[in-house]
């Protein structure tokens, strides 16, 4: 995924026309956001069925006598 986000970074291509730079722009960001999203995704619908075992971990682990 780090290397899609590097070799898409269109910042560097200097097009003559304002919309045309724009649009190159709209289409980096996007890609961008759905490979962010994709990365995020598996580890959002993982989590609650793991977070049992996280909460029994952290009260036995602060229990002290």
């Amino acid at each position: 995924m780090r290397e899609m986000l590097i070799q898409n970074d269109t910042s560097k291509i200097v097009t003559s026309a304002g919309e045309a730079n724009a649009l190159v722009n709209m289409t980096g960001n996007l890609v961008k956001y759905c490979v962010t999203i994709v990365g995020t995704l598996p580890i959002l619908c993982a989590y609650p069925f793991a977070q049992k075992y996280f909460v029994t971990g952290i009260t036995l682990g602060g229990v002290k006598e």
